[in-house]
């Protein structure tokens, strides 16, 4: 069991919130100028919609065709983006 430098379990330290957490950061948003900024950044683009979504047992178990750019994924199920893909049927 892990525990504190006082020697308690980790999850009864109030101060272990972040354990395994990635540092906290700031985001930014760049802009060619304020107006710019204002209106909606030309170098932001958003990934949110609608995906065609496959999922492989394993990475190695993805055929090759798959990566090319013209593979035909029409048949594949679409999901929602942003959301979780296991509550959406796959």
């Amino acid at each position: 069991m892990r525990t504190t430098t006082a020697g308690e379990p980790i999850w009864r330290s109030p101060s272990a919130v972040a354990e395994g957490r990635l540092p906290m950061r700031t985001h930014f948003l760049a802009a060619p100028d304020l107006d710019a900024f204002r209106a909606g950044s030309p170098w932001r683009v958003s990934l949110d919609g609608h995906w065609h979504f496959r999922l492989y047992p394993a990475p190695e178990a993805v055929p090759e065709e798959v990566l090319a750019a013209s593979h035909d994924d029409a048949a594949w199920q679409v999901i929602d983006v942003p959301g979780c893909w296991p509550l959406q049927d796959v």
